[in-house]
Formats: structure tokens, C-alpha cells, sequence
């Protein structure tokens, strides 16, 4: 799956929008309503506001994350015919029993993802 990194987009256009998100929250540190909680909430994100998340291996993940193991397997309910077919397609040997080809397959998934 292609990923679009922070970087990777033009300083003029990211900069429109950190600019509007800032103003906006800027705008709501003068409600008088907010708590203590509220206020330091509101900046710490103008303090982050433009720079890369960092994202460490303990970071518990947040509500509604997708773990890869909860992932469908692609091979799943696949017959050995269509294993068959994949592998020939990418150039695989396709002679074996079904486990021995997905195998194959996963192996060179796992190859071509940087």
C-alpha cells in the first residue's frame, strides 16, 4: 500500500493548511469555558502543529487502529488451481502442495516490500 509521507508533500501546500489549523486553534485558546486540561491540550498540538509524528513500538495504539494481524490472509480460500495461476504469474516454481506454493507466494511478497 503507497504511503504519503509529511515530506513528501510541497512546503506551499502544507503550509496553507498548518497555517488555518494554527489560527484555529490559536482561536480556541480565548474560549474562556475550556479547563486547565483543555488549554494544555489545545498546545501541545500548536507545538506539534508542522512536525513529523513519531510513532515507538510501546505506543499504545488509539481507538480503532487496525492491527496487521487482524488482516485477512489473501491466500485464504484460494484453490491450489488459483495458487497455481498467482505463481506462474510472478514466476514462481507452482509444483508442490498448496502450503509449499503460498510459501512461495509469501516469501516474495515479503521480498518486495522495502
Amino acid at each position: 500500500m503507497p504511503v504519503i509521507l509529511r515530506q513528501d508533500i510541497a512546503p506551499e501546500i502544507r503550509g496553507k493548511h498548518d497555517a488555518a489549523h494554527r489560527a484555529q486553534l490559536r482561536a480556541a485558546l480565548g474560549n474562556p469555558g475550556l479547563t486547565e486540561q483543555q488549554r494544555a491540550h489545545i498546545r501541545k498540538q500548536l507545538d506539534n502543529l508542522g512536525k513529523p509524528k513519531l510513532y515507538s513500538a510501546d505506543t499504545p495504539p488509539k481507538p480503532g487502529a487496525i492491527a496487521f494481524s487482524d488482516m485477512p490472509d489473501p491466500f485464504a480460500g484460494l484453490t491450489k488451481k488459483e495458487l497455481v495461476a498467482r505463481a506462474k504469474d510472478r514466476g514462481l516454481p507452482y509444483q508442490g502442495t498448496k502450503a509449499q506454493i503460498i510459501d512461495r507466494l509469501r516469501e516474495m511478497e515479503q521480498g518486495e516490500t522495502p
